[in-house]
């Protein structure tokens, strides 16, 4: 890891250009934002309930109650959500961009340190390219990838054999009708590596690329549509077993919230790791 990140620190910043969304490698954020993009084919004039205890939800009602996620208060706009992900990604703005692998998975970075380059190798947006790392190597990668996608790790079977240490556990759902309260509380897991991971990733990549073009800037808000793309454009929600949808809608509203933070969300330790 710290290979790899120390590599792709010289490269992205000896790289770095602020570049224009046309000229990126847009197919996991613009191009699925777009019109007919998979925001559109997965969720355009669906809908599907969440099954929090007994009680099924629709998602297009979420917004008017009042949902407790592990205790705190989280504010949820289903429809809202996605158009304000539609709007960002139809801007023209230049954003800062570098040369990437563009979609960094487990399956597509090897060791001694090489990058398998299938279709986004190329000009990608940082911010995108942070947030795919990190999600991926926290939620996708350890979960979600090897139940819905299993054919990915066929030459991985250790994937599976950890699949236990890498799926959240939901604690709590329940509906409270006379208060229109939906109390939802689980808890991620992350095997150690992944941890370990995220946290060289963190310290030795995401920060020091951020203090460099991003000086002062809300890293959180930054990093808010792109981690809520990797959430939303992958799988359809709808089409996940209701467990898996509820902790997915969960994380997906606390990204979108005012208190996201990055570092906790992706369980990122204090400091960085001895290296492996």
């Amino acid at each position: 890891m710290e290979a790899l990140t120390d590599a792709y620190h010289t490269v992205i910043l000896r790289t770095a250009d602020l570049t224009s969304p046309a000229q990126l490698v847009r197919k996991l954020y613009w191009d699925r934002a777009g019109e007919g993009g998979r925001l559109d084919s997965y969720y355009k004039g669906r809908e599907f309930t969440l099954a929090i205890g007994k009680t099924e939800i629709s998602i297009t009602e979420i917004g008017s109650w009042n949902l407790r996620i592990n205790g705190a208060h989280v504010e949820f706009d289903w429809y809202g959500a996605l158009d304000s992900l539609k709007r960002h990604f139809q801007t023209d703005e230049p954003v800062w961009a570098a040369v990437t692998q563009g979609d960094p998975t487990d399956v597509n970075l090897a060791v001694p340190l090489g990058w398998f380059d299938y279709d986004t190798a190329g000009m990608n947006c940082i911010l995108g390219e942070f947030a795919n790392f990190l999600t991926y190597a926290t939620i996708l990668g350890g979960w979600l990838v090897p139940i819905y996608n299993p054919s990915a790790f066929v030459d991985h079977p250790a994937t599976f054999r950890y699949l236990p240490n890498n799926t959240p556990h939901v604690r709590q759902e329940r509906v409270d009708a006379a208060t229109r309260t939906a109390h939802i509380a689980y808890s991620p897991r992350l095997c150690a590596p992944r941890r370990a991971a995220v946290t060289v990733y963190w310290h030795q990549l995401v920060l020091p690329v951020a203090k460099k073009l991003w000086p002062g800037a809300d890293l959180a808000a930054l990093l808010r549509p792109y981690v809520a793309m990797r959430l939303l454009g992958v799988y359809n929600l709808g089409d996940l077993i209701p467990v898996d949808r509820l902790v997915l809608i969960s994380r997906l509203a606390e990204v979108l919230s005012d208190s996201f933070d990055p570092a906790a969300f992706f369980d990122v330790l204090e400091s960085p790791c001895p290296a492996l």
